[in-house]
């Protein structure tokens, strides 16, 4: 298990509905990874694991603009 950045934000799984707020991430927009909190919109991709469902949820940024950006500016998948 690797070194990586913390994304804390409140939002449901897509796959079943209950609400996660804690996800990982390893982007390559920070220099090296610390273990610390980072705002999601500072970050292309992060990721966590339904605690409900075990759907892997992924959030991915639609474009690359990572000024001031919104939840709605990034896609979010899961895998079954």
């Amino acid at each position: 298990m690797g070194l990586y950045n913390v994304v804390k934000i409140r939002m449901t799984c897509p796959k079943c509905g209950v609400e996660v707020g804690e996800f990982q991430t390893k982007d390559d927009s920070f220099d090296t990874l610390y273990m610390e909190q980072v705002d999601f919109w500072t970050v292309r991709e992060f990721h966590t694991i339904c605690h409900k469902c075990n759907a892997f949820i992924t959030v991915k940024i639609k474009k690359e603009k990572l000024a001031e950006l919104t939840l709605a500016d990034y896609n979010i998948s899961y895998d079954k």
